[in-house]
């Protein structure tokens, strides 16, 4: 194109602007006219437009060596800034019924997190698909291509999440029922275990909540899946996306709670010497929570083990695990008390009276081995008859759920209350006698 064909088009645009900017439509009011108040400190400049033609005509290698060799400015507007910002006071805000900023307390902190509790868990167990089985062979099926699905890599993570929630239908269908369901559960161990290890929340989220409710739902029928999968669940503990640990936790807690199984205890007194102070705290809590829920006969064998690790726990560098070792000494305590005896006269007298004050705080006896008066000692007998009445309270299959108790609330007392009013009662009916 000729130069002088160039120019021409160069005139007839310029034109064409003109005709826009001496049109009505540019004579509009600007929205910053009300608020003149605000901008009358910013200084004006004069600003004069270019016209675009002339604009795209000179030939300017960049942007800033057109800055500095023009004068003009490079747009058609000057943006305001305000020389003091604008405050807008407290008092303000909360009297027009706005906002008011206040500071998340630790709790909604760590719900916020994504933690979990024990309430999320039982409001997600029955949250299935509708599932009919009426054979114990379409049991197996289901139960086989749940396996495939979970030990697959390749599958996606909703998928996995969708057969997990099939699993715990299955459960609600009365898969339980038949003979072979205990088999089939055997071979889902391994894919529940890869489930617990993914990397994805939600797939641990779900597996663990699966894990939990079959240990509520199947009780000690359980405990080889249970022993199988609590070590990755421990593991689960220090990990650093709250969703994560916390469920881990808490399906550890319902596994303590209907899972009466002594092949547990050792697993978890294993992890009282690593390095990671949570998983020492928690390991403590779950001694405590056996202590203070298990029948007798369940833990006679690991007699000597649960004393070595109360000891430890005693001494250990944590505060919180040291509290929950003094908290199921008196489980302890409650069940074997020569052992008692024996494992608080070998320990230092400060961490005697430490052992003292947590019981006396606790509304129980202020010592073991010494002339006032001592708990009693819990039998095997008295052991079996509570666990059948435990059993009884505990809600059969497909009933409604029951919150499993935590040992942070229930951890504390031993009980000798009881048995000192019916010691203080028989010594009256032999004093009028």
């Amino acid at each position: 194109i000729r130069m002088e064909d160039l120019n021409d088009v160069f005139d007839d645009l310029d034109n064409v602007i003109e005709e826009l900017w001496s049109s009505p439509l540019m004579n509009h009011k600007s929205p910053f006219d009300d608020y003149t108040e605000l901008y009358k400190d910013i200084k004006t400049k004069t600003v004069t437009r270019i016209p675009v033609a002339k604009q795209l005509a000179s030939s300017t290698p960049s942007r800033s060596s057109a800055s500095s060799t023009n004068d003009e400015p490079d747009f058609d507007f000057v943006k305001p800034t305000l020389s003091k910002p604008v405050q807008r006071s407290a008092s303000s805000v909360s009297g027009s019924g706005g906002l008011k900023k206040t500071i998340p307390s630790a709790a909604s902190a760590s719900s916020g997190s994504g933690a979990v509790d024990e309430e999320l868990f039982i409001k997600s167990f029955e949250d299935v698909p509708n599932i009919k089985i009426y054979s114990s062979r379409e049991a197996q099926e289901q139960m086989l291509k749940i396996k495939d699905v979970l030990s697959d890599p390749n599958v996606t993570w909703e998928k996995r999440i969708d057969h997990m929630k099939t699993m715990r239908a299955l459960v609600i269908a009365g898969a339980s029922d038949y003979d072979d369901f205990f088999q089939s559960l055997r071979m889902l161990e391994s894919a529940f275990i890869m489930a617990i290890k993914d990397l994805r929340s939600q797939v641990v989220r779900e597996a663990c909540v699966t894990i939990a409710y079959l240990s509520q739902q199947l009780g000690t029928k359980f405990d080889h899946f249970a022993e199988a999968a609590l070590p990755s669940l421990i593991n689960l503990i220090p990990n650093s996306a709250k969703v994560m640990s916390t469920s881990g936790v808490v399906s550890i807690r319902f596994i303590m709670q209907f899972v009466h199984t002594n092949r547990l205890i050792p697993i978890i007194t294993s992890n009282l010497t690593s390095k990671s102070n949570i998983i020492r705290r928690y390991s403590l809590e779950f001694v405590n929570q056996i202590l203070h829920s298990w029948p007798t006969h369940c833990l006679e064998k690991h007699i000597a083990i649960l004393q070595d690790a109360i000891k430890k726990g005693i001494s250990d560098a944590d505060s919180e695990a040291r509290a929950y070792s003094r908290k199921a000494f008196w489980g302890f305590a409650d069940h074997f008390k020569s052992q008692a005896d024996a494992l608080l006269n070998s320990l230092d007298p400060s961490k005697q009276k430490m052992l003292q004050g947590e019981v006396s705080n606790s509304s129980s006896s202020s010592s073991l081995n010494g002339d006032q008066v001592k708990p009693k000692s819990r039998s095997r007998a008295a052991s079996e008859e509570r666990s059948a009445q435990s059993s009884l309270g505990t809600p059969s299959l497909r009933k409604p759920m029951q919150k499993v108790s935590s040992s942070k609330s229930d951890a504390g007392a031993v009980e000798v209350d009881g048995d000192l009013d019916i010691l203080a009662r028989k010594a009256q009916q032999k004093s009028y006698v």
